[in-house]
């Protein structure tokens, strides 16, 4: 029997959702199905309806049926479907719900009509973020809703909001009356933007502008006095330095003359003179500000201009040569690809400029706005957007500017000039006609159509792309190009489209040395000496009373006893304490000025030498800020009459009676290098400063002393045009301060002072651009001369190579050469060969501290007069030295090991090099003695010797007379580990520098080595505060084969906490047969050694 299917399936109703306005595929409706007889698998859906089988359609995945609420549905025979929602409006009390009907079948039965329902949701609006681009004074139109999207319409405008400020729209328009424009919406979304605001902003334009416009329209701010606060030591603006003191310095001069009023520095009868500067803030950023300057009666090149962004960094700079007359003024743009916030102009010279107009650019950048609005649909569902309103051209494409790099030059060769167009290979996309600028080589910014000076050479740039760069063969830069030496010049250059458009490529210089052999007569420049930056501090070690007081007084109490100024860490508090209190930070042991204020009174040092009469220098009249310190006002002035200091002396703080006094000196300072003795007269304490090395220093206090620092190195790491500081503090009487100078191999005293010596302000100091040619040398009254030497190479044969009258380089490469270096610090490198090597000339009657490296090979060298610096790699080197020529030092290369060396006749000092076990052994002069990295043995002899083992176990006699042995941070080995050297001969007897004093012992000195450590140095009469050397040093008296030893055990770091620990111990020094200790104590050790001169530490 056959079976036959005679029971229909059975459909379920399903419920299924939707978003209006989408379109959406749904899962089988047959899932829920079920046949008693037929497998699920075989069912399939064979009608679809609108209701009850109204409209019904055949399914076969095309046909649609058209729902009640107007929804579409397309079934396939599966039971899946796609379904168009319907825009509805949820607003309304009509049901959301919407249905359609199918009827599964088995192939031979159907089922009863079943419901299938979806319910749909309210959609919600889409708001795209809109942008537009306006010209200045110009409108732009557009619609806010064009790019919104709502299945609901009609859409509309539901709110608009800006800076905080939200208007709906109960009317058919908002109004938004902006600082830059005016916006109008409508309902619609439809929008106009009209521009309220020109493309450049006046501050005050001349014959216009009163004193009152300027100060409107911008912030200004007054320098006088060489007054350099308002920049920092990296050449950035000091934001901090804008004060209300610096405000109240700008004046006005009216008009008179034929010239036009305008802003000065200062007084209303004065103008931006020599050492004043002008700061204007123009409260935005430009590209481009017009300057007009009136009065000007000195070449506009020595009219300078910076512009600084807006967190103070540099990003243009230059003169105003080239300028334009107008109106009585003399006119120049000041471009900058980076725009600029802050002009600072300046004077180099007296009878400056007056600025009577300032007018800049507006930088679209600063004025574009935005808006947020919402939109709804006609359910009221909202989208958020925003609007922004950009300032610019909007049909225009900026131009593309390409970098350029044409052939390169060659010092000395036929053809020094090479041209072409930096428009050549530029691009703009709307076909603008092009034009060039601006130029600038860094920041310093040229003059489009002038010629712009780099190093090597000169550029002139056109506006429309033209160039020719000349390479000047005059200059020392080029000629001390050496032969394969390449160097570029790399200029920045804006190009514009004429309409707002602009790009920055660079234009790139290649310059390539040729050989050399004789040297040219240096290039000189004059320069003046400005003397050190002094700043003077009073303070009070107790109570004032009623006396001129500070916040701090009281606060020097380095070491928890007296609150007196008696240290170098009692300056640093005060000082670094009353420069943070007025914005700045920590500068002690600094080249860098205080800021404005910090001090009581500001002067320029030019002559170290100060002195009155038996008075403390604290006694001295009330004086209110931004006062002279006039003659007879205390004891202030008279100390400063002396040297003649006083007459630039003028009150910051404010000047009063106080029981102690500091004074800080700094800048820079040129020294030679050389060995050098100092002689200091002061009451009480100093500390001087070169490169960041304490050089020389009494850290306490005492009478009225002549003390003489001897053999001080100023070597070829510290020499030159240097960071300089110098301290002072005088606590109760008789103050007197005075340094003098001199090489050791001279018998006459010099005082510092800028007759001397080149001193300058840190913001005053000259650049040097190549220590090894450079030098500054005294050609009296202040004045000097920034010189430059030659660089001279020689080829792969025997050369001759002759220096001139400055420092010259001279390097002889292959073959044997001859080597000439004349007068001057000159540095003569033989190179490979044979070579004969003269620092001066061959006679020996000229003078320089030269440096003569004659490289591999036998060398002959013959230094001559002066401070010389022989190296020797090879045991054929010889060293012919004059005798009375100076203070001489050869240096054992690392190449060389001789097992040991001793110094010849006319050489007094020795430095080894490398890591050999070399022996060094002095003379009978007053040696001084370097060990390298290895395991040294030097011995002194005769004279006051200074002696340094460097890293490695050392063993050190210093022989007779007072010597001092000294170690470095660099020298020590691993905590725990501690690297052993060995005094075999230490003198127990007291060691004095004090002016006719014969030292009758050695000391040591650890101010190097030890990192972090404190103390106070005294004289023989008083009792020396240990500070915290306990935790640096532990003394141990040991016994070996019948000799007492003294082991100094040694924390580098500070780490002991009072007592010795192996653990972190990283040096130890042995003085062999000496007891320090005897029944004492460490502490009574140290302050014994600290009482009689034997310990230097900082």
């Amino acid at each position: 029997m056959t079976n036959v299917d005679d029971a229909a399936p059975v459909a379920m109703t399903n419920a299924y959702a939707a978003v209006e306005g989408t379109v959406v595929s749904r899962g089988s409706v047959l899932a829920n199905d079920s046949d008693v007889d037929t497998p699920h698998t075989s069912l399939f859906v064979a009608q679809v309806a609108t209701n009850s089988g109204s409209s019904a359609v055949s399914v076969n995945g095309t046909n649609t049926v058209t729902t009640s609420l107007g929804g579409t549905v397309i079934m396939n025979a599966d039971g899946t479907f796609t379904y168009v929602a319907p825009a509805r409006s949820h607003a309304d009390a009509i049901s959301d719900v919407d249905s359609f009907v199918y009827r599964a079948s088995d192939g031979t039965n159907s089922s009863a009509w079943t419901t299938v329902t979806v319910s749909i949701s309210d959609s919600t609006p889409s708001a795209i973020n809109d942008s537009d681009t306006v010209a200045f004074n110009a409108s732009v139109s557009g619609n806010l809703l064009a790019n919104d999207a709502a299945v609901d319409v009609p859409k509309v405008m539901d709110s608009v909001t800006f800076n905080g400020v939200t208007k709906t729209f109960s009317a058919s328009t908002v109004v938004f009356d902006t600082p830059n424009g005016l916006l109008t919406v409508g309902t619609d979304g439809s929008y106009t933007y009209q521009s309220q605001v020109t493309d450049s902003k006046s501050v005050g334009e001349v014959n216009v502008a009163t004193f009152a416009t300027f100060e409107a329209n911008s912030d200004l701010y007054g320098f006088r006095n060489n007054n350099n606060t308002w920049k920092n030591a990296d050449g950035s603006l000091n934001l901090s330095g804008l004060t209300a003191t610096a405000q109240a310095d700008v004046g006005w001069r009216n008009a008179g003359g034929g010239n036009p009023a305008g802003l000065v520095v200062g007084a209303s009868t004065g103008l931006v003179d020599a050492g004043e500067h002008l700061v204007i803030n123009l409260l935005e950023t430009t590209h481009q500000a017009s300057i007009g300057l009136s009065r000007v009666s000195a070449s506009l090149a020595n009219v300078s201009w910076k512009a600084y962004d807006e967190v103070g960094t540099l990003v243009a700079s230059g003169d105003f040569s080239g300028a334009t007359s107008a109106q009585g003024m003399s006119v120049k743009n000041l471009f900058s690809a980076t725009p600029y916030k802050y002009l600072v102009l300046g004077s180099e010279v007296s009878n400056g400029f007056a600025v009577a107009q300032v007018i800049f650019d507006r930088n679209p950048a600063n004025y574009g706005e935005s808006f947020d609005y919402t939109m709804k649909d006609a359910d009221g569902s909202v989208a958020a957007a925003h609007l922004t309103i950009s300032v610019g051209d909007a049909t225009n494409t900026p131009p593309v500017a390409v970098n350029d790099a044409p052939t390169s030059l060659v010092e000395d060769a036929a053809g020094n000039t090479r041209s072409g167009s930096v428009l050549a290979n530029d691009t703009d996309a709307n076909n603008d006609a092009l034009s060039v600028i601006s130029v600038a080589l860094g920041t310093t910014a040229g003059t489009v159509g002038s010629s712009l000076s780099g190093t090597y050479g000169t550029l002139l740039l056109n506006s429309n792309g033209s160039y020719t760069y000349t390479l000047d063969n005059n200059r020392w830069q080029t000629q001390n190009l050496v032969a394969g030496e390449t160097k570029t010049e790399v200029f920045n250059y804006t190009i514009s489209d004429g309409r707002g458009g602009y790009s920055n490529a660079t234009l790139t210089i290649t310059i390539e040395g040729a050989q050399d052999t004789t040297a040219k007569p240096p290039t000189i420049v004059n320069v003046t000496a400005t003397g050190l930056n002094a700043e003077y501090y009073g303070y009070n070690d107790s109570d004032p009373d009623g006396s001129f007081a500070h916040t701090d007084d009281r606060t020097a109490t380095f070491g928890g006893n007296s609150s007196n100024l008696n240290s170098v860490e009692d300056l640093e508090r005060i000082i670094n304490g009353r420069n943070t209190a007025v914005g700045g930070g920590n500068i002690v042991g600094t080249e860098i000025s205080a800021l404005t204020g910090a001090a009581d009174v500001r002067f320029t040092a030019k002559k170290v030498d100060y002195l009155m009469n038996g008075d403390d220098l604290g006694q001295n009249n009330s004086i209110a800020a931004g006062n002279a310190v006039a003659a007879g006002t205390g004891r202030l002035a008279d100390f400063l009459d002396n040297s003649g200091d006083r007459a630039s002396a003028v009150t910051e703080f404010g000047l009063g009676d106080t029981t102690d006094a500091a004074m800080r000196l700094s800048g820079k300072i040129f020294f030679e290098r050389g060995n050098y003795d100092f002689r200091v007269r002061a009451d009480d304490g100093f500390r001087l400063k070169v490169a960041g090395e304490t050089l020389i220093e009494f850290d306490g206090n005492q009478a009225p002393t002549t003390r003489v620092f001897r053999n001080v190195e100023i070597d070829d790491i510290r020499e030159g045009l240097q960071p300089f500081e110098l301290l002072y503090w005088e606590q109760g009487g008789n103050a007197v301060l005075k340094i003098e100078y001199k090489l050791s191999s001279d018998s006459t005293w010099k005082v510092l002072s800028t007759d001397n010596i080149a001193l300058f302000t840190n913001e005053s100091a000259p650049t040097i651009e190549d220590r090894r040619v450079q030098d500054l040398v005294a050609s009296g009254g202040g004045a000097f001369q920034l010189r430059a030497g030659s660089v001279l190479d020689g080829g792969s044969g025997g050369d001759t190579l002759t220096g001139q009258s400055a420092r010259d380089l001279l390097q002889g490469n292959a073959g044997n050469d001859s080597l000439i270096g004349m007068a001057g610090a000159d540095y003569l490198d033989g190179g490979a060969g044979n070579d004969t090597l003269y620092g001066d000339d061959v006679a020996g009657t000229l003078t320089g501290n030269d440096i003569l490296d004659g490289g591999t090979g036998a060398d002959a060298m013959y230094g001559g007069k002066g401070d010389d610096i022989y190296y020797i790699d090879n045991a054929g080197d010889t060293v012919n030295e004059l005798a009375s020529g100076g203070t001489d030092t050869v240096r054992l290369a690392a190449s060389y090991n001789p097992g040991s060396y001793t110094l010849g006749a006319n050489v007094e000092n020795l430095t080894i090099l490398g890591s050999g076990d070399t022996a060094g052994t002095g003379n009978a002069s007053n040696n001084r003695l370097l060990g390298g990295d290895g395991n040294n043995t030097l011995s002194g002899g005769a004279g006051e010797d200074y002696l340094a083992g460097g890293k490695g176990a050392d063993a050190l006699w210093g022989g007779t007379n007072g010597d001092t042995f000294a170690w470095s941070l660099a020298d020590r080995g691993a905590p725990g580990a501690p690297v052993t050297d060995v005094i075999k001969d230490f003198q127990t007897g007291s060691y004095s520098n004090v002016d006719g004093a014969t030292p009758l012992g050695d000391r040591l000195d650890l101010r190097d080595l030890l990192d972090g450590e404190h103390s106070t140095r005294v004289d023989a009469s008083q009792t020396p505060d240990i500070g915290n050397l306990l935790n640096y040093l532990d003394f141990e008296k040991q016994s070996v084969s019948g000799t007492t030893n003294t082991v100094i055990h040694v924390s580098t770091t500070g780490q002991f906490n009072g007592t010795n620990t192996a653990a972190v111990e990283d040096q130890k020094i042995v003085l062999e047969g000496v007891d320090l200790l005897g029944s004492g104590t460490d502490t009574e050790v140290l302050r014994s050694l600290l009482q009689n001169g034997k310990l230097i530490v900082d």
